[in-house]
């Protein structure tokens, strides 16, 4: 019964492998893989614990019933494989539960934001972006102190480039594997890291200088200390990474990141594929 998650273990482990080499790609792209990567890998590890809950349990007495589509009920299934059942039951029901919270944190953040860029009076440097179509870009009179000129004016790209490429929608994808212990904080921070280099990348071509939106980054993230969890912002992400990434020149090596994405793609894509398979085994 345990073979039938490998293809999507599989690609678990993969997505998590992937992060740190996905540093080396451009960041575009990561954001746009690791999301994918985190929606297949999501999407096909619940389907399957469906699948394999329903038809494990559809023997026992008080489910049989709700489950008459069930050709064969596997009344002969053994203790293990029903206590299997009950377990992937249980991940499925939570899993379930945590994906609809996420959606609806995510449509309620939408809902409640501003457009335009708000500046808040306040002498603590702030300044992140705000989840919604029409996000507001909320920087305190602190953090445009804290701040020379031309980093104001790199700031501000970085953060209208959150706006405008919807990276809360990245961010919401990213929190469908926050309740995987250890896993799920990596491939986050992975995800959220890709996107603050994204916006960097966006933000050097609009003040053509990648060291004044280096010198930007590291002085917000000094000045910085009260932001929204798991918000975008010019602070956000590995500081260090991204300056390093904005002095330096792109890595040349790219093609390990690249086959483990597509190992991610292809092992989710198998899973998915024989999940009609699996309900005709289990019922």
């Amino acid at each position: 019964m345990l073979t039938l998650f490998v293809p999507v273990l599989v690609a678990a482990v993969a997505l998590v492998i992937v992060g740190p080499r996905s540093r080396r790609i451009n960041p575009r792209a990561a954001a746009w893989l690791t999301t994918c990567g985190i929606a297949i890998v999501v999407t096909s590890a619940l389907a399957t614990s469906w699948v394999v809950s329903l038809g494990l349990l559809s023997g026992a007495p008080f489910v049989h019933v709700l489950l008459t589509w069930c050709l064969h009920p596997m009344s002969h299934a053994t203790l293990g494989t029903r206590v299997i059942g009950a377990v992937a039951l249980t991940v499925s029901a939570a899993s379930t539960l945590h994906v609809l919270r996420v959606i609806t944190d995510w449509w309620r953040q939408r809902l409640h934001a501003d457009a335009g860029v708000r500046v808040v009076p306040d002498a603590r440097p702030i300044a992140y972006v705000e989840a919604g179509r029409d996000a507001a870009v909320v920087v305190s009179t602190g953090m445009l102190q804290a701040l020379q000129p031309s980093e104001r004016r790199a700031m501000l790209a970085h953060e209208s480039a959150h706006v405008r490429h919807r990276h809360d929608r990245f961010l919401a994808v990213g929190r469908l594997v926050s309740g995987l212990p250890w896993v799920g904080r990596r491939v986050q921070d992975d995800l959220h890291f890709a996107l603050e280099r994204w916006a960097d990348e966006e933000a050097a071509t609009v003040v053509g200088n990648r060291t004044v939106v280096a010198h930007a980054v590291a002085r917000a993230a000094l000045a910085q200390h009260d932001t929204p969890a798991g918000a975008l912002g010019m602070a956000g992400g590995d500081i260090v990474g991204r300056v390093e990434s904005l002095l330096a020149s792109p890595a040349p090596a790219r093609r390990p990141a690249l086959a483990l994405f597509t190992a991610v793609g292809v092992a989710a894509a198998i899973q998915l594929h024989h999940l009609p398979e699996i309900l005709r085994m289990v019922c």
